[in-house]
């Protein structure tokens, strides 16, 4: 309880992350009309959005190259 003898109340949301889990970086890349709207359906159809989808995918192939090459990303 605070002090007033009221219920403190709990931010609304979502709990804030930690500073290791936070994603503040960006990666800009150009794609054509085609490629956007190929990104866009897809991550739709996985029910994802398309910067989780791309960040899904972009991880899965670097990891196979990793793999590939021996390394252990």
């Amino acid at each position: 309880m605070g002090t007033n003898g009221k219920r403190k109340k709990e931010p609304a949301g979502k709990p804030r992350k930690a500073p290791d889990e936070l994603k503040d970086n960006l990666i800009k890349v150009r794609v054509t009309d085609d490629q956007k709207r190929l990104f866009t359906d897809t991550a739709d159809a996985e029910g994802l959005d398309v910067s989780s989808w791309l960040r899904q995918v972009g991880i899965r192939a670097a990891k196979m190259v990793g793999d590939r090459k021996g390394g252990d990303k």
